[in-house]
Parts: structure tokens; sequence; C-alpha cells
């Protein structure tokens, strides 16, 4: 009688570690019908790699008891976070990733109704293979930056550190920045002498061309490969 009772007990385990895996299951392939969903097939936001969880992807979330599951390209649950852990996560591997937000949400008998969004919500976050740093505060003008004048013989020189995932060098032709500001036309393209970088601290320089008028601020927004942008304010009016 007794090792029946603990075959049956034995059985009951079984069985409940199968239902608890299979649950677990249907809901890694829920997640992955959402990941190959026509409305995610472009990532919400991009970050470099060993950035940390986007703020801006928790807009408008509920935080009370808040669960964040983090799955890659491959289907597979990374990291289950809660609203205290995620602010020490890192993405340290460059690739596309699932985020299924979802909180608790506590009845209100003041509001007829309810925006379930703020409780439960699903982004795609890209995490780009390289890292861009400018040096903002060693930035410098081959002529002084003057308005309603044509800025083609001028040049923008300033140090950018590159960091690669892989540790080999980046093809960055293309890399440019542009400028806000009333009526500006001026922008800057990367020198082509600068078109390969190793990871490391380079000086480099933009080419500029058109014009900025008088009596007005600007904003540099310097991007990198995949249109993330550090921006630069220059610091005076331009006269």
């Amino acid at each position: 009688m007794d090792l029946t009772l603990k075959l049956n007990k034995s059985i009951l385990a079984l069985l409940f570690v199968f239902l608890i895996s299979n649950a677990f299951a249907q809901q890694i392939k829920l997640s992955h019908q959402i990941f190959e969903s026509e409305q995610l097939n472009s990532a919400n936001y991009s970050i470099y790699y060993n950035e940390k969880f986007p703020k801006d992807a928790l807009k408008h979330m509920g935080r009370e008891n808040l669960a964040v599951l983090i799955f890659n390209s491959k289907n597979e649950l990374v990291q289950q976070l809660d609203v205290n852990s995620l602010s020490d996560f890192y993405f340290t591997i460059p690739g596309i990733y699932l985020i299924e937000m979802k909180s608790d949400h506590s009845g209100n008998t003041s509001h007829d109704e309810c925006n379930h969004s703020e409780h439960y919500k699903i982004e795609k976050i890209e995490v780009l293979p390289y890292r861009f740093s400018f040096d903002f505060d060693n930035i410098s003008f081959s002529n002084g930056m003057k308005g309603n004048v044509e800025m083609a013989n001028t040049s923008l020189s300033l140090p950018l550190k590159v960091e690669t995932y892989s540790g080999n060098s980046l093809n960055v032709e293309g890399l440019k920045f542009t400028t806000t500001g009333v009526n500006t036309t001026l922008e800057g393209t990367l020198r082509t002498e600068y078109n390969i970088l190793s990871p490391g601290v380079h000086l480099v320089s933009y080419q500029l061309k058109g014009m900025v008028p008088k009596d007005t601020y600007i904003m540099f927004d310097f991007g990198d490969l995949n249109g993330q942008n550090q921006t630069y304010y220059y610091p005076t009016k331009i006269i």
C-alpha cells in the first residue's frame, strides 16, 4: 500500500512538471507568433550593445507587479525582469529582441473605460553590433560660423569613439550630420579618408555645405549608420 502511494505521488509530481513545462512552451509559442506578426516587422527602438533597456519603451505602462519578458530572435526567453531589476539589465549581445510587458490592472470605478494598452504591450528592439560616442567638448571648426555665408569651404572636426562587438573595423561610409534651426540648410558628411574606422578614438572631420541665417541658434544631429542621433547644441547665436 505504501509503495502504491509513493508511486502515485511520483506520477502526480511528474504530471505537474509536464503541465508546467507545457504551459511555458505555449507561452514561448505565443510570443513567437507575435514576433512574426506583420505589425512588428520593423524594430520600435534601436540601441547600442551594452546599453540599458530604453526608458521610452515603458511609457504609459502600469508599474504594479510589472513583468518584462525578453525573447531573442531564436524564440528563447533571455530574461524575465521586474520594475527593480530592469534598471540593472544590459543588452550585451547584438540582435533583434521581442519585449513583452505586463502589469496588474486595478479597477477604477470612477472611469467607465480602461485603456488596456497601459497594462500589456509588445515592443521589438534592435541591439546594434557597435557603439558610437562623439566628444562634443572637443569639437572645432576650420572657420568661424557666420550667418548667411556658404560654408562649403569649412570643415568640422571632433573625436569619435568607435566600439564594435566583433572587434573588427567598421565601414562608416555615409556618416553625416544635419542641423536644426530656423531656415538653416547646413549639413556635413564624413570625409572619405575616415570611411573605415577600427575600434578606438579617432579625430574625424566632416565637410560642410549649406548656410545658416543670422540671429538664430542651431543644433547639430550627428547620426550613426542606423539613424540614431547624438545632438550638439552650438553655444552661441549665429551672427
